[in-house]
């Protein structure tokens, strides 16, 4: 909030909102929040917690490199890496980011803020473990990482 400096009533989009704890507390301290994530679970678990909290948040179900309101928000955050650096198999991933680049851009009034983090991949690669290995779920010679994810249809599809 101290880098935000936003008076209250502002509009900020959360990028990649999973189950809206940022939206939620956003809201909490009487921000107006739009929440988008590509996961229909993920948001219908924050739909649930924004009424637990009884606080209002707009969620949609969006991808973060299609989805842009022109000139409409304060600010934006995508904490966690919400949707950026998270790529599919047949995505570009310098291209995917600036999708999502671009679109907060364009979604941000005139000298809207963004504030952004993103994990290191050496960071998850340095943290597997010989059991990671066992299973399958990494290959320490691609140094890559298999896992299961939510397609925005719902579906469970190996990544």
């Amino acid at each position: 909030m101290s880098e935000l400096r936003l008076p209250k009533e502002a509009k900020i989009l959360d990028v990649g909102c999973d189950v809206g704890r940022h939206s939620i507390e956003l809201a909490k301290r009487g921000y107006r929040v739009t929440g988008i994530d590509i996961s229909r679970g993920m948001l219908e678990e924050a739909r649930k917690r924004a009424r637990e909290e009884d606080v209002e948040v707009e969620f949609i179900k969006a991808d973060a490199t299609e989805f842009k309101r022109e000139g409409k928000f304060d600010a934006a955050i995508c904490l966690c890496e919400g949707a950026f650096s998270l790529i599919g198999s047949s995505d570009d991933p310098v291209e995917h980011d600036l999708a999502i680049l671009r679109n907060v851009y364009a979604s941000l009034k005139p000298g809207g803020k963004f504030i952004l983090t993103a994990l290191s991949a050496l960071s998850r690669i340095k943290g597997a473990s010989n059991e990671d290995i066992a299973r399958g779920t990494f290959d320490p010679n691609t140094m890559t990482f298999f896992e299961e994810i939510e397609a925005p249809d719902g579906t469970k599809v190996p990544h």
